[in-house]
């Protein structure tokens, strides 16, 4: 994987291992100038890797430790780290059924891509509600709401969707909707929905056009980048565990990472082309 900017600082520090102080290498990898991961090596053996367990802090090698999937609270958030035998059942167990309870909490996903919020840039509650003026009616059509509490006939839909696992319930990706545009837009990648003919003969284009284009603005993206990251949200679907994994990395950031990787590899590939 390529990152603009990349080192490692070492340093020597003491630890107590099996009730021995012993001198081992510290080594902090950067990318782009942010502390990514920290390892622990033996000076004798860089092959012998050391580490605390997450749960009671003993220092312990990667051969007697296990992964588990629980709580660190050195990061602050739910992630696969390792633990010592002693403890690995006992945290299993725990966050098992702790994880198990909370999926099946209403609205778990919905709730979980909020973080993403921090990841638009461009926007706030004011300019939201300038851009939209009036959430009683459908952006796209015009068409007033009717009803009231469930029985509503104008929606909020997330222009990306749910299911795809990024994004989620931000100003920059909700937008009020005639209730059967939303039933017709379901989960599809908004810029395929609509190409449909239903659709395009329902809604006003130039709406459409002004919709996406706000959008793109509350991502600082222009609108090819814009569309480039909503079809990446598509291809690259994230499911619970991906997020939680991912921790509280915005889709931007992730997209953005991934796209200087395809950047480095299509480099590499040309660089092979041209030396065969």
């Amino acid at each position: 994987m390529h990152y603009e900017n990349y080192y490692t600082l070492n340093c020597i520090i003491t630890i107590k291992y099996k009730g021995k102080n012993i001198k081992i290498r510290k080594e902090d990898f950067y990318m782009d100038g942010v502390l990514a991961t920290t390892h622990y090596f033996s000076l004798e053996d860089s092959r012998i890797q050391y580490l605390q367990c997450v749960n009671c802090g003993v220092w312990i090698t990667h051969d007697e430790s296990e992964w588990v999937y629980c709580y660190d609270k050195r990061v602050n958030r739910f992630a696969n780290t390792k633990a010592c035998t002693k403890c690995y059942k006992t945290i299993k167990k725990e966050a098992d059924t702790y994880l198990y309870h909370k999926k099946l909490a209403k609205g778990y996903l919905d709730e979980l891509l909020f973080i993403n919020t921090r990841s638009v840039i461009n926007s706030d509650y004011e300019t939201d509600s300038a851009f939209f003026s009036n959430y009683e009616y459908c952006y796209l059509t015009g068409i007033k709401c009717e009803g009231s509490y469930d029985k509503k006939t104008v929606h909020f839909d997330h222009f990306i969707a749910i299911d795809t696992g990024h994004v989620g319930r931000i100003i920059g990706n909700i937008y009020p909707i005639f209730y059967q545009l939303n039933l017709l837009k379901s989960n599809k990648n908004p810029f395929e929905w609509i190409k449909e003919k239903e659709i395009c003969n329902r809604i006003s284009q130039e709406r459409w056009n002004k919709l996406v284009n706000y959008f793109a603005k509350c991502f600082g993206l222009t609108l090819d980048e814009y569309k480039n990251f909503v079809y990446w949200c598509y291809s690259q679907p994230r499911r619970i565990k991906d997020i939680e994994n991912d921790g509280n990395t915005p889709s931007i950031d992730l997209w953005r990472k991934d796209k200087r990787k395809r950047k480095y590899l299509r480099l590499v590939e040309n660089a092979k082309f041209w030396r065969s």
